[in-house]
């Protein structure tokens, strides 16, 4: 049975420093502002109207061995690290994981769906893995073909298919547990602006408290054509978040041990990887200054999977250069950035001992943590230790808004 979420957990490790009169390690509430699904395989071919089928993501045998999902048509794409999960508990964490074990494991076993864990995909495997953490609630974002859609090159394509998933999510996945497991519905931008507006709409009514939206779009996201997403959201209360380096637009090569697209060298899988955590960066520092978040003040957006060490030296960056050129040339930002930044700007960490060591700078209030379950920098399933290393020097009361609070405002959660 899940645990009430509304009560504290008891666990045998320290999480946030409190223990109650017998000596037990009181465990705050966490929510886990990044984890990932891995689609299964007959999510669009059952939902997507007849007339797009063919089209839309399916998982095909590469002939090898191997799965890889194919969309319109195009070249199939190898699933990736299909044993993640699995072979960090094996290992005790992703770090412990050798080059030897990882020849054996990750690059030398067939990929395919069935070698994922579970919790992978399944609601009832996913709350044990969460148990396993001791994770109180999670969001929930796609997996390898999901963040396909938003790189499609037909518009109306993208929109079918993020709505299909959008369904399958709600439907299947996180009304097994609502209070617990929080989707994010898929709005491809590059699509249709009215278009992107309604289904914020509809998924707004079918419960979801975020939306996921690429920042590598085609346009970027601080032109005003985005001004009715918005609008939309802080009409409906619903959330959109980040996650680095999605998108249609590619900044970056995206190789893994030499292949992927804009792949040359198996150096670029460290590289692009370290390169994708200052992807927020840029389209942040473009919103304030042309005034998206002081047209929208109620406005709120996160990031995620970029970790906050860059945040207090853009922070800085900004004010010095607004009270420069801003005065000079003019500015959308009618305050300091760092004001807008704190208000309304969130930003999640998973492994940032220095970040976290500039909380005084940064604030509090606009801090989150995460998993990043099951990918290769995740925490899991050691989070209470990666907790510890990163929150120790903290107030209790800035570990409840860090693991819990602020997540919940943010998400307009109870």
């Amino acid at each position: 049975m899940a645990p009430d979420p509304t009560t504290a957990i008891w666990a045998d490790g320290i999480v946030n420093g409190m223990r109650d009169e017998k000596g037990r390690a009181m465990a705050q509430l966490r929510f886990d502002m990044d984890a990932h699904v891995n689609e299964p395989p007959d999510v669009w071919q059952k939902r997507v109207p007849a007339r797009f089928r063919e089209r839309a993501p399916k998982l095909v045998e590469l002939g090898n061995g191997d799965q890889g999902w194919s969309i319109d048509g195009g070249k199939p794409s190898r699933l990736e690290q299909a044993g993640l999960a699995q072979l960090a508990l094996q290992a005790g964490g992703m770090v412990q994981v050798s080059a030897e074990t990882a020849a054996k494991e990750m690059h030398n076993k067939p990929h395919r769906f069935e070698n994922f864990r579970p919790g992978n995909y399944s609601p009832k495997e996913r709350l044990e893995d969460m148990d396993l953490d001791e994770v109180t609630a999670s969001i929930t974002f796609p997996g390898m073909a999901g963040n396909a859609v938003f790189r499609g090159e037909d518009p109306e394509l993208a929109l079918v298919n993020a709505q299909a998933y959008n369904d399958w999510l709600m439907e299947e996945l996180c009304s097994y547990a609502p209070e617990r497991l929080y989707g994010l519905a898929m709005i491809p931008l590059d699509s249709d602006i009215e278009d992107c507006v309604q289904e914020i709409q509809r998924v707004a009514k079918l419960g979801f408290k975020g939306i996921f939206i690429p920042d590598c779009t085609e346009v970027p996201p601080h032109d005003p054509r985005y001004d009715p997403v918005w609008a939309a959201c802080v009409d409906t209360g619903i959330t959109p978040l980040w996650h680095r380096a999605q998108g249609k637009r590619r900044y970056l090569p995206r190789g893994m041990g030499g292949g992927g697209e804009g792949a040359s060298s198996p150096n670029d899988a460290p590289a692009s990887v370290s390169a994708r955590f200052f992807s927020a960066v840029v389209p942040m520092i473009y919103m304030v200054f042309h005034g998206v978040f002081e047209r929208f003040p109620e406005l709120k957006i996160g990031t995620v999977e970029t970790d906050i060490g860059w945040l207090p030296f853009a922070m800085q960056l900004c004010d010095d250069q607004w009270s420069r050129y801003g005065v000079w040339y003019g500015s959308g930002a009618k305050k300091k950035p760092s004001e807008y930044i704190r208000e309304q700007f969130y930003c999640a960490f998973m492994d940032d001992p220095v970040g976290c060591s500039m909380l005084d700078y940064t604030g509090t209030d606009n801090i989150m943590w995460s998993s990043d379950y099951p990918h290769g920098v995740t925490t899991w399933p050691k989070s209470t230790e990666y907790i510890e290393r990163n929150l120790a020097s903290r107030t209790p009361e800035e570990r409840e808004k860090i693991l819990w609070s602020n997540a919940a405002r943010l998400l307009h959660i109870a």
